[in-house]
């Protein structure tokens, strides 16, 4: 059964709470404020299948599900699960899963399958009466803690939390970032910021409940959450001005103390292996220590390592490709990492591999998510085996389900090479007429840097003019620091160069241009410019610079580019929404890599709808994948320049 997930959004709260309200599973995963807030770090989707509710996500850059929730046929909804991770090429991976599942989950899958207890990532479940009330010896030092603040802050004043406390809140939280003796660089903090900005920015929308400690008209400390089910409460956040002694005390038993008596357990999460958090979870006496545990189906114990799948596919890179040693291992510290390698292996190698290189483009002047297939390569002595096609479709499927991604483009190299993408669903564009500069002022005080070995600095200042001019273009792929910093050392070692013309008064870029000779010419990869007069001299000193006569003819960079539509509604809906008069109605057929594109879209007014049985069929255009992308890239063709091709 194919699984229809979609990401988390907060419409899908009504949804969440029908399958966990009665379900006795008290795990904080499950508290649709944490799949909301968190869905930026996990991509955490949502879907229904076999009348159970199922999750997806990522964990270190891995597919993974989460226990089925519900009372459908939990056998077949975690069948359905193990068979979409095949699709996503990798293997099956659950986690969160509670003891009281395991049993289960050894019956459907095998006995093979190899289960881990995470204590990291176990929650601390307490008793409502416990927190409110913190009565007993053990818990004499938080009533010390509190009757000090007591003390010190008589004219404390608890509130509930509202929308107009907001802001307040994200400062206090900034704050507690900005005063943690590391600087709160660490990556799970930035992440934790990330998630307190994106639910309380949406507070009304969520089912969610807060309170905060006001002193001296300054909030001390804030907190809040949601259920999790009918009996138990998550504590999602809670932050304190260190300031204050005793605040995270205060605001924990405040807070319980005002929350209905219907929730029975208080879940405090997890303490992520941190000794400090650890032993102050441990300190209030939990009820439970939930474990989780995480459960996969182990592959070909000869599977070689991360590490060696690098060092094969570098490997077979130089097999396949004429690239000098030196580009080769510019690539890979550049571009690859483990997570956009795309391979199959045969007899414990590998032979066929791709990277999928996350880029953006500006698609209907919207930055839009993209795929870049890079380095499509098979071993000479397995080829016509059908390896690449097996290859682009589970990169495809790849690219759909862990990355949200709306387009896949190339390059090929070859045009004898179309013909074969076609075939897997892309449709190929001849290169733009780019527009020529409109400014017509002569330059003024305009000086000209040449490039050849040394990277110039600061790259983010190109970056920066580079990108201004490509948003003139329609539908251009832009570009990062990094991937300028790759262009530039790609050019050096192919001998080229690259010009900039600044001017110093104003401490202004006023064009840039890269070049690299070639038999009887020189080929221009890019050229931007403020004025055609800076354009041309940038040509002449790229000449002189590479010892080339000036009258040399210069060509410039031409690529045609194929494009795959991925994600069909994401793209119709970008498209729709910058073209609200334009009315489509389309039925989209024979996507075999990724089904879900298949099915009935209705676009006008700006919006579009996708569902898979429309009461009028016939009314709809019957199109294919790869044709459409003729229907999208109405406002020009695609344009991508200064790509590792």
């Amino acid at each position: 059964m194919q699984i229809d997930f979609h990401p988390v959004t907060t419409a899908d709260a009504d949804l969440v709470w029908q399958y966990t309200r009665n379900a006795d599973r008290r795990n904080c995963d499950l508290s649709f404020v944490n799949l909301f807030a968190w869905q930026t770090l996990y991509r955490t989707q949502v879907g229904q299948c076999h009348k159970m509710l199922v999750f997806r996500f990522l964990a270190d850059g891995h597919p993974a599900y989460m226990m089925p929730i519900g009372q459908g046929n939990l056998q077949k909804a975690v069948q359905a699960l193990k068979e979409d991770a095949q699709h996503t090429g990798h293997p099956f991976l659950m986690l969160g899963v509670c003891q009281e599942f395991l049993h289960d989950i050894q019956n459907i899958l095998g006995p093979d399958i190899h289960i881990n207890p995470n204590r990291d990532h176990a929650d601390y479940l307490y008793l409502r009466t416990t927190l409110a009330t913190l009565t007993g010896k053990k818990l004499q030092p938080k009533r010390n803690h509190i009757n000090r603040f007591h003390t010190q802050y008589p004219d404390y004043q608890y509130e509930e939390l509202t929308p107009a406390d907001i802001p307040q809140c994200l400062n206090l939280a900034r704050q507690w970032v900005a005063e943690r003796p590391d600087g709160g660089n660490e990556h799970s903090v930035k992440e934790e910021q990330k998630a307190i900005q994106r639910t309380l920015t949406n507070y009304s929308r969520l089912p969610l409940r807060g309170g905060l400690i006001r002193c001296n008209n300054q909030i001390a400390a804030f907190t809040y959450g949601a259920p999790i089910c009918h009996d138990t409460f998550d504590i999602c956040v809670e932050k304190a001005d260190t300031r204050y002694t005793g605040a995270y005390a205060v605001i924990n038993r405040e807070f319980v103390r005002r929350l209905p008596q219907q929730f029975i357990y208080i879940n405090r999460e997890e303490d992520l292996g941190l000794p400090g958090l650890r032993k102050a979870k441990l300190s209030y006496q939990p009820h439970t220590i939930l474990m989780k545990y995480s459960v996969w189906i182990p592959t070909d114990d000869k599977t070689p390592t991360p590490r060696e799948i690098k060092r094969q596919t570098h490997t077979l890179w130089q097999k396949c490709f004429d690239d000098t040693p030196q580009f080769t291992d510019l690539y890979f510290t550049h571009k690859y990492t483990p997570d956009r390698n795309t391979y199959i292996i045969r007899h414990n190698n590998v032979v066929s591999a791709l990277q999928r290189l996350p880029y953006n483009i500006n698609f209907c002047n919207t930055p839009t998510p993209v795929a870049y297939i890079s380095g499509v390569c098979t071993h000479p002595d397995l080829r016509n085996l059908g390896l690449a096609t097996q290859l682009i479709k589970t990169a495809h499927r790849q690219i759909y389900h862990t990355n949200l991604t709306t387009f896949a483009l190339l390059i090929p190299a070859h045009n004898n090479l179309q013909k074969f993408y076609t075939q897997t669903g892309y449709h190929f564009f001849t290169p733009p007429q780019t527009p020529p500069p409109h400014n017509t002022q002569q330059p003024h005080n305009t000086t000209y840097t040449t490039y050849r070995t040394t990277q110039p600095t600061p790259l983010n200042n190109w970056t920066t003019y580079i990108n201004r001019q490509l948003t003139h273009i329609p539908n251009s792929m832009l570009q990062t620091t990094d991937d300028i910093h790759m262009v530039c050392a790609d050019l050096f070692l192919s001998g080229g160069c690259a010009v900039q013309a600044h001017n110093p008064t104003l401490s202004t870029i006023q064009g840039l241009l890269f070049a690299v000779p070639a038999e009887k010419s020189m080929t221009v990869i890019e050229c931007f410019a403020d004025t055609q007069q800076i354009a041309r001299q940038m040509r002449q000193t790229a000449l002189h610079t590479l010892n080339l006569p000036p009258d040399t003819p210069t060509v410039k960079q031409q690529n045609t580019v194929g494009v795959r539509v991925i994600n069909a509604t994401n793209a119709l809906k970008t498209y729709t929404h910058t073209h609200p008069h334009t009315t489509l109605n389309l039925h989209i057929q024979n996507d075999t890599d990724i089904p879900q594109n298949n099915g009935y879209y209705t676009c006008r007014n700006g919006q579009c709808t996708h569902t898979q049985a429309p009461e009028a069929p016939n009314n709809y255009t019957k199109i294919n994948i790869e044709q459409l992308p003729t229907l999208l890239f109405t406002d020009g063709n695609p344009y991508l320049s200064m790509m590792n091709n």
